[in-house]
């Protein structure tokens, strides 16, 4: 029998942000890979995927009230066979409709002992944490051809009520008084926005660039004597960036933070990330920005801030899709940030975890991460940080950059992170 999954508030956000206004809502995970595939081996790898998280393969079915994930996975419909590389912008770009077909799908472009793996997925079934995993399992059992047997994963908590300890009064005003700030802000926002060619729907692109070997080594040196994530100070020189394209020095980033703090939280598919929005004097230097940065997600993890949202819509889950896609979709609910910023966190070095489980057989020889750009924001940045490098993708929307615009902004990025190593190089000279 088939697993049946309503969709939390948050789940069938994008699905009605994707039909109201027409940005497509899809995550994407690039893998280069060297060594033996077959189709046989991809499809066995696709059923033990489906055998974890069925939900991957189904369609979505309204009810009454809300959404839910219905039907037997279907794994043909999941994967396509390309022919060369020059499919793969066409792909990104290809919308994924839930009702009608699989949220997760898989092309495979093959050139004799390389292949490129490039998953794509609907956010309603996934945030970048699930995608990634999801990612990763897979590669793992293409690597080693085997799996355990494992049942599908339990369903996590609906509606988030797990997060939600009691509150106490002081704690909810707090909560109350953030929610109506973003109100306030997403309707007039104090912060800068990009000046966008254009705030239709469009077609995306990603630029990829890599920061490792000594470079990565004094940024981190330099976050430890800041005392700061490392990650803070990407965001901040994306702060600063952001800042070249935009004459107020006031810049906004959205920033995920994850709901999944322990171990077994990590399996649970679906949207488990809350926003929290920070908002900097990019005038200020990269260092004492990034410590901005740290003190406001700090207060607000604190403060359970990123809570505020999740909490005070907790109730539209049980609406008629017909009304909920009419109200869930609005200024105060399509992001109001400059920018957006995602920083993931692989705990091992991926290519030599490949490696080793595949014993030599089987080599990464690229990754890339592409995530949905917002209309009125026009770029979005990721993070994923390895032990031995930090990958930074840029996805932008071609309509609102350009490729020559897009590229200047991933380039005073690039130079924003050479000057804060640098400064820490001469600090220890």
């Amino acid at each position: 029998m088939s697993e049946e999954r309503r969709l939390s508030q948050v789940d069938a956000f994008f699905v009605a942000y994707q039909e109201r206004t027409g940005i497509l809502m899809l995550l994407g995970c690039e893998v280069s890979l060297r060594g033996q595939l077959s189709r046989d081996l991809i499809e066995a790898g696709l059923v033990h995927i489906l055998g974890r998280w069925p939900r991957l393969g189904q369609r979505l079915r309204k009810r009454i009230f809300g959404l839910e994930w219905s039907g037997p996975p279907d794994t043909a419909a999941i994967l396509r066979e390309g022919s060369d590389s020059g499919e793969l912008d066409r792909w990104r770009n290809r919308p994924i409709d839930p009702f009608r077909e699989p949220p997760f799908q898989l092309l495979w472009i093959a050139e004799g002992e390389r292949h490129i793996l490039s998953f794509r997925v609907h956010h309603s079934v996934a945030d970048g944490e699930s995608l990634f995993l999801v990612c990763r399992e897979l590669v793992r059992f293409l690597a080693t051809r085997t799996s355990t047997p494992k049942g599908p994963e339990p369903d996590p908590p609906l509606g988030f009520t797990s997060f939600f300890r009691p509150f106490r009064v002081g704690a909810l005003a707090r909560l109350w008084a953030h929610s109506r700030w973003l109100a306030s802000e997403a309707r007039r926002p104090t912060s800068a926005r990009l000046p966008l060619r254009s705030l239709e729907p469009g077609d995306v692109a990603v630029l990829a660039d890599s920061v490792g070997g000594v470079e990565l080594d004094e940024l981190r040196r330099l976050a430890s004597v800041l005392r700061v994530a490392t990650t803070a100070l990407f965001a901040a020189a994306w702060m600063r960036a952001l800042h070249q394209w935009s004459p107020s020095p006031s810049i906004s980033l959205e920033v995920p933070v994850s709901l999944r703090r322990r171990p077994e939280q990590a399996r649970w598919l679906g949207n488990y990330v809350a926003p929290l929005v920070v908002v900097g004097d990019a005038r200020e230097s990269l260092g004492d920005l990034a410590r901005t940065i740290h003190r406001q997600l700090a207060r607000g993890y604190r403060e359970r801030l990123h809570l505020a949202t999740l909490l005070f819509t907790s109730f539209a889950r049980f609406l008629p899709w017909s009304v909920f896609r009419r109200l869930a979709v609005g200024t105060s609910s399509t992001g109001f940030a400059t920018g957006h910023f995602t920083a993931l966190k692989a705990p091992v070095d991926l290519d030599a975890e490949l490696g080793e489980i595949s014993s030599g057989d089987m080599e990464l020889t690229g990754l890339k991460l592409w995530a949905p750009v917002c209309r009125t924001m026009g770029a979005a940045l990721a993070i994923l940080e390895l032990p031995t490098a930090a990958e930074v993708f840029l996805t932008y929307r071609r309509n609102a950059l350009s490729p020559g615009e897009a590229r200047s902004l991933a380039d005073l990025l690039r130079e924003e992170l050479r000057s804060a190593a640098s400064l820490e190089r001469r600090r220890l000279a």
